[in-house]
């Protein structure tokens, strides 16, 4: 721990600094290698050519450091998307099925198993996310839950957890979480998991869960539920929409061409000196001269390599 905050230890002490000498950390970035869904959608344009050139020069990108203020606002969601897949839907919540106590991972894909771990005999079940893999784009992206309504189809379900005053003015989907699902639900159609047959690849949920107590709501009583007039969640349904996506699947597929067939994807940079090329930390190589591209990702729609249309069954 550092000097100053032993010092100030011994002075008073305090639970609150505790946890912040904690929590507030650096992290190395994830593997490069694997194209997640949620690369796609951050802030920081998605650029196929900078995951490329961390191939080419075997380098990857710079981790990020995580305040304390970050890491809770990540804990509260976890948290609350633990809650409803393994308690309050637990009945309904469908997928594979990991023991907490010994980790053995449940063979069959359904709902929470209603006998004793084989391995350790505890009753101890939390949900493992499904992770759809489109094995063409190279897209993965892992699924908060799946959830048996009742239908032949079970449906998607996103869990989002947001602040009391955001969720109050909510009467949409946010449009991140838009794209998201729309992605989603193509994921799970274009994945080969035997699982993906039993999922509607058409409409999803997203569930919106105020950090407070909520507002009044009358859905309730109109489906005749007795409960107080108050409600900490907002449900919309998604219907997919490819339009959402289809720039960004070109990218991801873009690189993964590059990767099995060789290549270098074009970036979205029109030059050195924007704000996205200097914060990127592949910007080096990028404007070296020594990688001229050879796939276009932005071409009709759809991704070229050398001049000629690929080959691209997911697009």
């Amino acid at each position: 721990m550092a000097l100053k905050f032993l010092v100030a230890l011994k002075k008073q002490p305090s639970i609150k600094l505790m946890l912040h000498s904690r929590l507030a950390a650096y992290e190395e970035a994830r593997d490069p290698s694997i194209i997640h869904a949620s690369d796609l959608m951050k802030e920081k344009e998605y650029c196929p050519r900078e995951w490329a050139l961390y191939d080419l020069t075997k380098t990857k990108p710079q981790g990020q450091f995580i305040g304390t203020a970050l890491r809770a606002t990540f804990a509260h969601g976890r948290d609350m998307e633990a809650r409803l897949r393994n308690d309050w839907l637990g009945d309904v919540i469908v997928g594979r099925w990991d023991c907490s106590v010994c980790h053995h991972l449940h063979p069959a894909f359904g709902k929470k198993p209603k006998v004793d771990c084989q391995f350790c005999k505890h009753y101890r079940w939390e949900y493992y996310e499904t992770r759809f893999h489109c094995k063409t784009s190279g897209i993965s992206g892992g699924i908060d839950a799946i959830v048996d309504v009742g239908q032949m189809k079970h449906r998607i379900l996103e869990i989002k957890s947001i602040d009391k005053d955001q969720f109050k003015e909510l009467v949409a989907p946010l449009a991140e979480h838009r794209f998201r699902t729309s992605l989603y639900l193509r994921l799970a159609e274009e994945s080969e998991l035997d699982s993906s047959n039993s999922v509607n690849v058409q409409e999803a949920h997203i569930l919106y869960v105020s950090k407070s107590f909520g507002f009044k709501d009358t859905s309730m009583a109109e489906a005749g539920i007795k409960d107080a007039p108050f409600s900490p969640f907002k449900e919309f349904i998604v219907s997919r929409d490819d339009s959402l996506v289809a720039t960004s699947v070109n990218k991801a597929t873009a690189l993964t061409v590059a990767r099995t067939a060789g290549g270098v994807p074009c970036g979205v940079c029109v030059n050195a000196l924007t704000k996205r090329a200097q914060s990127c930390d592949a910007k080096k190589h990028c404007w070296s001269g020594q990688f001229p591209h050879t796939i276009t990702w932005l071409e009709n729609g759809k991704p070229k390599h050398e001049g000629k249309y690929l080959p691209i069954g997911c697009i």
